[in-house]
Parts: structure tokens; C-alpha cells; sequence
């Protein structure tokens, strides 16, 4: 799994490293070993260096490649891109094509490495406005158009604005471990189906 803080495990009040930490529960008795080299705050530029290191790699980074995987679930947030931030309509559009033109970025870098990229897709948040909401839903049906497979995290726990339904929040921008379990189930399921 490469991502940011959810990806990480931020929220999981049990300290299991959250989704991926359940997904890899859930996959372990089928032969699959699930490595976490996700960082919190992570954006698609910020998280881009990470794929290969250049030159020595520094001991202290969790890189992709040198894990050597079959598989990644690319898994970085909309708000950490900075939509939420974001004021004017210019703006959260240049926010919406960065982040689209990041996530498949790293799906064709994968390709080329020959790792199947699976997209983990934008998930809610405490603080989005009716606007933000838009920018989540409008990211979720264009990614669900591109070749690869999704994860739909929004559609999980969204309460129908954007934000995650009750009991599923941790704090206003990850959820808690009960909403880190559906999202391995989900992830646990698309990857039984993808491998038979």
C-alpha cells in the first residue's frame, strides 16, 4: 500500500496501521503479504520521490520499488492535495488536475514496472463543503473511468455530503478503526477477485 496518513494507519485507535493493517489480516491466510510504505501528508508530488529512490537510497524513506511488489494500492487524498484549501474555482481546478495527472502518474509508472496498480479513490472528510463534495464525487466518477481497478472508499461511509457518516470518523480528516475495516473488506475483496 503507498499513501498518505489513512493509508498509514492515522485513526486507527488500535494501532494495527489502519486499512492496511486489517487488509493484511484479511489477506495473510490466502499467501498474500501486504507491506505498508505509505507517509503521512503525502501528496502526489510529495510522494512521487518515493516510487525509486535516486542514487543511495535513504534508510529512513519507505520506497516502492524497492519492495519489489506485484501489486499497489495507490491510496492519497484529495484534501491533502489541497482542494479544501483551495478558494477560488481556478484554483481547486488546477488542485483536481494535479491530483488526477499524480494518481496516473504513478498507475503508469506501475505499469512499467510491472506492478498492477490498484487506485484506493478519494474518501471523505469532516471539513468539505457542498463545493469541496463536488471536486470528491467528480474525482471518484474519473477515476472509476480509467483501465485499472478502484476501491471506492467514498462510497463506503460518505454520509451523502462528503463526510464520513457517524461513528466512522477519528478526527476531521481520518476515520476511525471501524471505517478502516470496512475499507479493508473492500480491498481485501477487489484483490480476491482480481487474483481468482
Amino acid at each position: 500500500v503507498f499513501g498518505s496518513s489513512v493509508a498509514n494507519g492515522t485513526g486507527d485507535e488500535f494501532s494495527k496501521e489502519g486499512y492496511t493493517g486489517l487488509l493484511r489480516e484479511l489477506l495473510s491466510g490466502r499467501g498474500w503479504e501486504v507491506l505498508n510504505q505509505s507517509r503521512g501528508g503525502d501528496t502526489t508530488k510529495t510522494m512521487a520521490p518515493r516510487f525509486a529512490p535516486q542514487g543511495t537510497p535513504d534508510p529512513n524513506v519507505r520506497y516502492l520499488l524497492p519492495v519489489n511488489p506485484g501489486y499497489v494500492v495507490i491510496g492519497l487524498s484529495l484534501a491533502n492535495e489541497g482542494v479544501f484549501e483551495a478558494k477560488t474555482t481556478t484554483d481547486k481546478e488546477a488542485i483536481f488536475k494535479q491530483y488526477a495527472d499524480g494518481i496516473k502518474g504513478f498507475i503508469d509508472r506501475s505499469g512499467q514496472n510491472n506492478i498492477v496498480p490498484i487506485v484506493g479513490l478519494v474518501y471523505p472528510r469532516m471539513v468539505y463543503t457542498s463545493v469541496d463534495y463536488e471536486y470528491v464525487r467528480k474525482m471518484n466518477l474519473l477515476q472509476n473511468t480509467w483501465d485499472v481497478p478502484t476501491v471506492n472508499y467514498l462510497g463506503a461511509t460518505d454520509d451523502g455530503n462528503g463526510r464520513y457518516a457517524k461513528g466512522f470518523d477519528f478526527d476531521d480528516k481520518h476515520p476511525n478503526a471501524a471505517r478502516a475495516l470496512l475499507m479493508a473488506v473492500l480491498d481485501a475483496q477487489m484483490w480476491c477477485d482480481q487474483s481468482g
